[in-house]
């Protein structure tokens, strides 16, 4: 009778333990992959980027410069960064997490009649 007290018990702190890693891991996992803040867009391109060769740098830093600027290229730049196939998972991740920032600002921008930013708006539209 002990040892299935004590079984239970052993059985009962293991489950509670998976569930606590398990739900710490998954919180972590989400919070990486939320959305950033349109200021905080330059810094997560720019981080993903720093091991990159030259020229998909100089790509990443041109769409860091325009979502700094809050620019409606950024959706532009992300996008033609996101079809390169040589892109690791990490970085295609943080592009995807900065992609709803660009797409609002070039919303904002359509709205108040950028031509550029429409543009921008209809190849993203088409390219899904």
């Amino acid at each position: 009778m002990r040892f299935a007290k004590d079984s239970l018990t052993l059985a009962l702190a293991s489950a509670t333990f998976l569930i606590c890693v398990a739900g710490t891991g998954c919180r972590k996992q989400a919070q990486s992959a939320a959305a950033v803040t349109p200021e905080a867009a330059p810094k997560v391109v720019e981080t993903a980027f720093e091991g990159a060769d030259a020229a998909v740098k100089a790509q990443a830093a041109n769409a860091a410069e325009a979502a700094r600027q809050q620019n409606p290229g950024a959706l532009t730049e992300l996008t033609e960064i996101m079809r390169r196939p040589d892109l690791t998972l990490e970085q295609r991740a943080a592009l995807g997490r900065c992609l709803p920032s660009a797409i609002a600002a070039a919303s904002a921008a359509a709205r108040n009649g950028d031509k550029k930013a429409q543009d921008a708006l209809q190849a993203y539209n088409a390219g899904k």
